[in-house]
């Protein structure tokens, strides 16, 4: 997370003049007009106008207060939830959802993306592949016949 105060340089208990004031100097320090082929003071100026738009504005500065604070007790929640066995329930679900992607690809192409095992009722007597795309190609790219 972003730490607003550092990128207007002022303390967290700033007034909002103080606050204005940092982003004023700042702002025409990085303004993209007066650094035209140097993106990196570009995107410092767009860092600076999105701390501008939170601390200045009441309520976001409050919120984003808020989650500064808690941010600390956070990590330490999300450190907790990685070791008591997530992991197992994650790569159960990434297996079935994959085979579950696998049944679908096998039903609508009629054939198995894993291996060479085409669908008896997808397979035409006539050709070797399920999916003859030539009709479609030689529709699209011969010549018509006058």
């Amino acid at each position: 997370m972003k730490n607003y105060y550092e990128i207007l340089e002022v303390s967290k208990d700033a007034t909002r003049e103080e606050i204005k004031k940092a982003f004023r100097k700042l702002a025409k320090k990085y303004h993209p007009d007066t650094n035209v082929n140097d993106a990196t003071l570009t995107e410092k100026f767009h860092e600076i106008n999105e701390a501008y738009n939170v601390l200045s504005d009441e309520k976001l500065r409050n919120e984003y207060d808020d989650k500064l604070v808690n941010k600390g007790s956070k990590r330490e929640d999300q450190k907790s939830k990685r070791g008591n066995g997530n992991q197992g329930a994650k790569a159960t679900d990434i297996k079935s959802a994959m085979e579950n992607l696998n049944a679908q690809f096998e039903n609508f192409f009629g054939f198995n993306a894993n291996s060479s095992e085409v669908k008896e009722d997808f397979l035409n007597k006539d050709q070797k592949n399920p999916l003859d795309t030539s009709q479609i190609f030689n529709s699209f790219f011969s010549t018509k016949k006058k």
